[in-house]
C-alpha cells in the first residue's frame, strides 16, 4: 500500500526513500474530482436556498390569508351578536 497526504500543493507520495514526491497525475485527476464535486455541491445548495425562499413565501401567502379568513370570521360574528 501506498501512503498519501494532502498538502497545500496538491496529494503527495512517500517514496522509497522516505521523502515526500509530488504525484502529479493522481493530482490532477483528484483536483478535477475535487472540483466537479464542489460544484455538484453549490448545484445542490442553490437549488435547497430557491426551494426554501419560495415555501416561505407561500407559508407567508398561508398564514397572512388565515388572518385575513379569522379577521373576516370575527367581523360577521360582531354583527350577528
Amino acid at each position: 500500500m501506498q501512503r498519501y497526504h494532502r498538502s497545500f500543493i496538491g496529494l503527495m507520495e512517500k517514496g522509497k526513500d522516505g521523502e515526500w514526491v509530488k504525484y502529479t497525475e493522481v493530482c490532477a485527476e483528484v483536483k478535477e474530482l475535487y472540483k466537479a464535486k464542489h460544484k455538484v455541491i453549490r448545484t445542490l445548495e442553490k437549488v435547497r436556498r430557491m426551494y426554501w425562499k419560495e415555501e416561505g413565501f407561500y407559508r407567508r401567502k398561508i398564514i397572512i390569508l388565515f388572518i385575513i379568513l379569522l379577521a373576516s370570521i370575527s367581523n360577521n360574528l360582531s354583527y350577528l351578536i
